[in-house]
């Protein structure tokens, strides 16, 4: 950071900040997403839905690629996996 107090390019600082702010936003973006899963897996219905595994996805987001681990589960009714988004 010391050479944009010394005579560095405003757009040089703008990029130094952005890349920060894009790894920061991306960590609490994780957390959150992973957070949700958890409160999902609390909430479900348990008798339907076993808990099957946990998998790791990877996302594309503004803040660049997100790796998440999220649960798989096997609907016991349909005798199929639940997930709750089928494209991932």
């Amino acid at each position: 950071m010391q050479q944009f107090i010394t005579g560095g390019k405003h757009e040089e600082l703008e990029m130094e900040l952005f890349s920060m702010l894009q790894k920061t936003y991306g960590g609490m973006f994780q957390q959150i997403l992973e957070w949700l899963d958890e409160e999902i897996a609390k909430q479900r219905d348990k008798k339907r839905y076993y808990l099957k595994d946990k998998r790791t996805v990877r996302l594309q987001t503004l803040f660049g690629e997100v790796e998440v681990r999220r649960n798989d589960y096997l609907d016991r009714e349909k005798g199929d996996e639940a997930r709750r988004n089928k494209g991932n």
